[in-house]
């Protein structure tokens, strides 16, 4: 059965490209014809094992314009006995001459050449027999076809594969920015033809989000790219907001192409989104109170809680590190753990705050900070699998700093105590932890 897959590889090869002048059924029209006829016998029985042979007699002998079912039928027969065979080779062998079927079905009938290089790049991905670049290749065909009416997973799966291939050093920085620059541009087109299409927007984000996360995206490359497309899409809110976002994503804040994005997102719209996107170019160019003020617009305007939560933890940030602020640090870091409990850096950042007090006038007082320190640290780590590790290289370092428990027995305090901390205008409730 081997040998006779490796001959029908062949025989297809030769079939693609044979010029054929004998008639429907060719030369051999006989033999073609009966062929044909036992073959769809059994095929009909959905006896698939024995009409391979004369399926294969059929393949061999007439030529492409004598049956459209032979590479149609063809595609249910190779797949059924792919579902049979675990043997690498052989299954590279079986989809190579799925391939083969699809190819020669498109050069000789009127199909949807879009449709079907989609279907052989979804059989290539499905049986996992080929390479990533011999899938890479495919992918890009489907592409060049389909252009803007390309399915849009399979505008997401090319970007997967080229930042695959860079990754493993067989694509350039160029072609990553090269690919992601007509991957998005088509998948903005589809997500603008049906707006409402959830699907396609997410889509069209997961592609933009695999561009971000690859390194060949940088500020340096980032800026370039985005200029030519804000210039054309000034006075498109949603591009102008697309651009903006992916700049933040990056942390490329700073340069002149974010602020005139910023303030022409925050002119087009007025929101906290617009808002917010000022607040961060005020910060890069380092007028913080001007940060500051967007910033509180943008969260006193938030009507997502998560989004909210992250923009008070960073204006908390703010307070705590520019304006040497601690009560409103504070004040921001709670409000951002009460709408969003899962924020583990407004934790983290509450546990250092409570970690630099300096107050009491004994050595329980001064150690007691450190209890209210490590429960927000614990905090952090129990909401947050992200913030896990920090959390506990703080708890280890800072639990070093709990007194000795016969300091604390000198002071009728045993581990688990109620304890109340003040220190410099802030209050928490926590309990005793001792050193032995």
């Amino acid at each position: 059965m081997k040998k006779i897959h490796i001959l029908l590889v062949i025989a297809l090869s030769s079939m693609s490209i044979a010029a054929v002048a004998q008639g429907r059924f060719g030369k051999d029209s006989a033999e073609c014809v009966r062929n044909l006829s036992f073959y769809d016998d059994y095929y009909k029985q959905n006896d698939y094992k024995s009409a391979y042979p004369y399926w294969v007699q059929a393949l061999t002998l007439c030529p492409p314009q004598a049956s459209q079912n032979l590479y149609i039928r063809g595609l249910t027969i190779m797949k059924y006995f792919l579902e049979n065979d675990n043997e690498p080779s052989s299954r590279k062998t079986k989809v190579d001459t799925l391939m083969m079927l699809y190819q020669i079905r498109m050069d000789n009938y009127p199909v949807d050449k879009v449709t079907t290089l989609t279907s052989m790049a979804s059989e290539m991905l499905a049986y996992k027999v080929h390479n990533e670049e011999e899938v890479h290749t495919m992918l890009e065909r489907v592409v060049q076809e389909g252009r803007e009416n390309t399915d849009m997973n399979m505008l997401a799966l090319a970007m997967q594969s080229t930042v695959t291939m860079y990754s493993a050093g067989k694509v350039s920085a160029d072609k990553v920015i090269e690919s992601f620059t007509l991957l998005s541009g088509y998948a903005d087109a589809a997500a603008k033809k049906d707006p409402s299409d959830e699907a396609k927007r997410r889509i069209k984000q997961d592609i933009e989000a695999m561009f971000l996360n690859c390194d060949a995206a940088s500020c340096e490359t980032l800026e370039p790219l985005f200029k030519a497309r804000f210039e054309q899409y000034s006075d498109d809110k949603e591009e102008v907001a697309s651009i903006v976002r992916l700049l933040s994503i990056k942390e490329c804040t700073s340069g002149e192409l974010y602020m005139k994005a910023a303030e022409t997102y925050y002119r087009l719209d007025p929101s906290p989104s617009s808002a917010y996107a000022l607040a961060k170019m005020f910060f890069a160019r380092n007028d913080i109170d001007k940060s500051i003020e967007y910033f509180r617009e943008a969260i006193n305007g938030a009507t997502d809680n998560i989004e909210k939560s992250t923009m008070q933890t960073e204006l908390a940030m703010i307070y705590y590190s520019q304006k040497n602020n601690t009560a409103q640090a504070v004040t921001f870091a709670k409000q951002a753990v009460s709408a969003n409990s899962q924020n583990g850096k407004a934790y983290l950042l509450l546990g250092t705050i409570w970690a630099a007090q300096k107050c009491g006038s004994n050595e329980i007082e001064r150690a007691s900070v450190f209890w209210v320190a490590v429960d927000f640290f614990n905090r952090a780590r129990q909401a947050d699998p992200e913030s896990a590790a920090d959390a506990n290289k703080y708890i280890a370092a800072y639990s070093q700093n709990f007194p000795m428990q016969g300091d604390a027995f000198m002071y009728d305090l045993t581990d688990g105590n109620a304890y109340t901390v003040n220190c410099n205008g802030l209050s928490e409730r926590t309990t005793v932890r001792t050193r032995k």
